[in-house]
Parts: structure tokens; sequence; C-alpha cells
């Protein structure tokens, strides 16, 4: 029995050094103590798109700066790596170097411009390896594509949360020396698109020549005018999308409700603004008010937002002069 237990201790010293082996080996790169991890906010606002956009259409493109720190990780003997890890969404069909998001369609690519090598890399990337040397974060960007991998495209706001980090291999995950991150609402996809009729991109109201003596004290209104807002439509190719129309003017001093501030100048009248007004309830459009027009689907569709201008007196005396007054309206997707 003792011929047999040589054997078989022997066997269980060599796989013992089998395993200790691979260790020996073994390096990696270590971010300092006391670093502080560089956070690039993602924040694009809103992306619209037609329907009939070519796949593969970058469909907005923003860069952030990425500022240089000195010295931040030291490699050891042996070889050790930097790691850019992607941590939302899965490699597209479309391309494995572009991501998908929670909104159909929808895929973001993201690459980091590394200056001090003349390199641009996407996520996820592994750099390296370094050995007995001190690594220093390059001067350079962080760019964000937002890019149509389908045919079929949806409409929503991209989920909030970290979307990358960069990190060394020996310190890990946990201390990463660049992130970025995507908050609350900051990229929204809208998968509509509407255009202002031609007739209504500069709409001129005329009021006419009027008497002083109809004005008949504060808060009094006349010279009633009616106009309207037209919208041609493409509706997304999946869901719906809400329509409005964001107004902005320079409000008159009174506070009035609705009422725009007559143009200043030696020859303007003065105690008197213009009140803007839904015709449909006449209901006064304040300053930066969203007024909803109505719901796209897929498909075609035109839209008519009824307006009404009136004067509108705001002190106790009216003095005679030019009235000239201007408001814009953008449009906006919910």
């Amino acid at each position: 029995m003792i011929k047999h237990l040589f054997p078989s201790t022997r066997r269980i010293a060599l796989v013992l050094m089998a395993a200790l082996l691979p260790s020996l080996g073994w390096s990696a790169c270590n971010v300092r103590s006391g670093i502080v991890p560089q956070d690039i906010k993602m924040t694009m606002g809103q992306v619209t798109l037609t329907p009939n956009v070519p796949v593969g259409t970058v469909l907005a493109m923003q860069e952030f700066p990425i500022f240089p720190v000195s010295n931040f990780a030291n490699c050891t003997w042996g070889s050790g790596y930097m790691i850019g890890q992607t941590l939302i969404g899965n490699p597209s069909t479309y391309d494995p170097q572009i991501y998908t998001t929670n909104v159909q369609g929808i895929g973001i690519r993201l690459s980091r411009r590394i200056e001090g090598l003349s390199q641009t890399v996407v996520y996820p990337h592994q750099l390296g390896p370094w050995s007995n040397t001190n690594l220093n974060l390059s001067e350079g960007y962080f760019r964000v594509e937002i890019i149509k991998i389908s045919e079929q495209t949806g409409s929503g706001t991209l989920v909030s949360g970290q979307y990358t980090r960069y990190y060394a291999d020996g310190t890990g995950a946990g201390r990463p020396i660049l992130t970025s991150t995507l908050d609350a609402s900051a990229i929204t996809i809208v998968s509509s698109a509407c255009e202002v009729d031609m007739g209504s991109r500069n709409i001129a109201v005329d009021f006419g020549t009027v008497s002083r003596s109809i004005f008949a004290g504060v808060g009094s209104t006349n010279t009633e005018r009616e106009f309207q807002v037209g919208l041609s439509c493409v509706g997304p190719s999946h869901g719906q999308d809400s329509v409005k129309l964001s107004f902005g003017y320079t409000p008159d001093p009174s506070g009035a409700a609705g009422v725009i501030k007559i143009d200043g100048g030696t020859e303007a009248a003065s105690g008197v603004g213009i009140q803007l007004l839904d015709n449909r309830t006449s209901t006064p459009i304040d300053n930066g008010d969203r007024v909803e027009l109505g719901t796209v689907t897929p498909g075609d569709h035109q839209f008519q937002l009824p307006l009404k201008a009136r004067y509108y007196q705001t002190a106790p005396t009216v003095n005679g002069g030019e009235t000239r007054a201007i408001a814009t309206f953008t449009i906006e997707y919910n």
C-alpha cells in the first residue's frame, strides 16, 4: 500500500503547482487612492426623426469634454489593462458597436477620443497591456451618437442611469476613473415630424386704424381678429405622439393674461397691448404656454389651431400711435 501512496501524493503536488502557476504571471493596473471619477452627463434633449429616415442614419451627435488627469493609475510588473465597459443595452444586430436602447429601433454608440494617443475607441473596449508605468487620462471628448437601427421606430425617453465606466483591471469596476450617466429625460426620442404650412409661417394680423374712443377702461377689449396656424404631420411608424405648440413673447408689464407688450419707440401707442387667445375656448395664451393640437399615429395628419388677437387696455389712459407686437411658436412633441 505504501507503493501506491507516493504516486498519489506526487499527483496532488503536481496539480497544486499547476493551479498556482497562472497566478505567477498575473499583474494589474490599479487606480490610486483619492482619485475621484469624472462623470459625463449625456444631456441632448429631444431627438426627432421622420419615418422615412434610412436605417443607419445618425439622428443626433454630441461631444462632451474629458479633462486630463495625471498619474491616476499605476501598472506593476507583467501587464495590466484599462477596461471600457458598456452597462445598458446589448449589441444591435445592425452593428455590434451600436447598442440597443429601451426605445424601439433606436440605438446608441458611445466612444471616446484620446488626444494623447490620437485614437478614438468605441465602448466596450480594452486598452493595454501596460507594465511598470504610470497612466494619465488624456484630454479628449466623449461622443454620444443616436442612430436609427431598424425600420420600425418608437418614441420615448431613454432610460436613465450609468451607461459606461472606464476602470483599471486591478482595482476593478467599483473604482472607475471615467463614467457616463443619463439623467431622467436627458434624451427623448420622437418618431414624428410636423411642418408648419406655408401660409402659417409668418402671419401678419392687421388691426387697421382704430379710435381711442372705443377703449372703455382698463381690461376692456376690442377689434378682434381671427386667424389660424396649420400643421402637416407624419406620425411615428409605431405608437403615437402628442403635438403641441409652445408660444413665446414679451408679456405686457400689467401682467394681464395673454397680453403681449407693444414694441417701444417714439411713435408707439401706450396704455394698450395685444391679447392672444385660443379661439376654440377663448382662453388667453400666456408666454410659455403649450397648447395641445392632438395626437399623431402612423400616417399623415393635418392640424389647424384657430387663434384670436385683440386690443386689450392696460392703463387708464390710451395714447395713440403704432401698435406692433410679435409672438412666436415652436412645435413640441410628447
